[in-house]
């Protein structure tokens, strides 16, 4: 995690640290190494930490592996949406850098209603319907959801804004508590609270690993015209706005 955060970090004269830093090649590197070293005493201890035979149940397996790569999508999602209206959308519309943190929180309330409002309501059709189609429509959802905000402008509409981001909460609704639902379902009593830790484990791993993934893929892609462009749009707010930092 370490060589994965430093590692969108400039190093030097580099944009980003990969294979240049030696803090991020010893991170890389040392946490692979602890990685096998954790396996192997997990498979010999008594009592392990991650009971690595639970991953010859498929539904546990699937579960968690689903759950990482939902955890991927979201983590850098949030942290590159404040980004996107701190630094771009909320200046362009005269508004101060000093307000800037709190308008932007409050933009994305949205994906926050959509998530209490799907997920109760998928919880009690899980335990009704089964957990399986209900985990697959929410992550479609979600990826409905990521679709429609790449389609939008950097000078969006901010309802249409809001609308989308409403429907990926509401997808990540549908998602969370089935998925949690099937991968509890699927061990013996006695190992839940093990697959519990493993499950929430996962899912912060995912969160941690999408933002090393989201700089990463936004560093390697420059593009030039979008960067004059914010340039261009930043530059009367960034005047205006002085006064107000």
């Amino acid at each position: 995690m370490l060589g994965l955060t430093y590692g969108i970090m400039p190093y030097g004269s580099q944009a980003m640290g990969w294979m240049m830093s030696p803090l991020v090649l010893t991170g890389l590197i040392g946490g692979f190494i602890l990685l096998l070293l954790f396996i192997i005493v997990e498979r010999k201890v008594e009592q392990p930490l991650f009971d690595l035979s639970l991953f010859a149940i498929w539904p546990f397996t699937a579960g968690n592996l689903s759950g990482i790569l939902g955890a991927l999508s979201r983590g850098g999602l949030q942290f590159m949406l404040i980004i996107w209206l701190q630094g771009i959308y909320l200046p362009i519309h005269g508004i101060s850098y000093a307000d800037t943190p709190l308008i932007a929180g409050l933009y994305t309330i949205p994906q926050l209603i959509g998530f209490f409002m799907a997920g109760p309501l998928s919880g009690m059709l899980s335990d009704r319907f089964g957990s399986r189609y209900l985990a697959t429509f929410g992550m479609i959802v979600t990826a409905l959801g990521f679709f429609l905000l790449n389609t939008l402008p950097i000078d969006f509409n901010k309802w249409l804004f809001w609308f989308y981001l409403l429907i990926i909460g509401a997808g990540m609704g549908f998602f969370s508590s089935p998925n949690t639902a099937a991968i509890m379902n699927a061990v013996p009593a006695k190992f839940r609270g093990v697959a519990s830790g493993m499950r929430s484990t996962f899912t912060n791993a995912g969160t941690m690993l999408s933002l090393g993934v989201f700089f990463f893929n936004h560093d390697c892609r420059p593009c030039p015209e979008i960067a004059a462009g914010h340039v261009r749009r930043l530059d009367r707010p960034r005047r205006s706005g002085s006064g107000g930092q």
